[in-house]
């Protein structure tokens, strides 16, 4: 996931690692998705914006604006066009 945006000192990101997942060709995939809390840390609204550029990972959301103090989540999940890939490591 990447995350964007204009004074982004005062955006945090937890947790700061990827999701790691693992599983066998066809599925499933364990964990299946991970949740990231964005928090805008600063003294003004900042906007942010999170790209894939898998088929197989899915975002709940994928931009928004955080007023300052204000957090969200953005859950990245694996969806079923990962049932499709051959045995491999795959990124994004």
């Amino acid at each position: 996931m990447i995350v964007s945006g204009a004074l982004s000192d005062a955006l945090t990101v937890t947790p700061a690692g990827g999701l790691v997942s693992s599983g066998v060709h066809g599925g499933p995939f364990t964990p299946a998705s991970i949740q990231y809390t964005l928090e805008n840390t600063g003294s003004g609204a900042i906007q942010w914006t999170a790209g894939k550029a898998s088929n197989w990972v899915s975002l709940s959301a994928n931009s928004g604006t955080l007023a300052a103090g204000a957090s969200t989540t953005v859950t990245v999940s694996i969806n079923s066009d990962a049932n499709d890939l051959e045995v491999g490591d795959y990124t994004d």
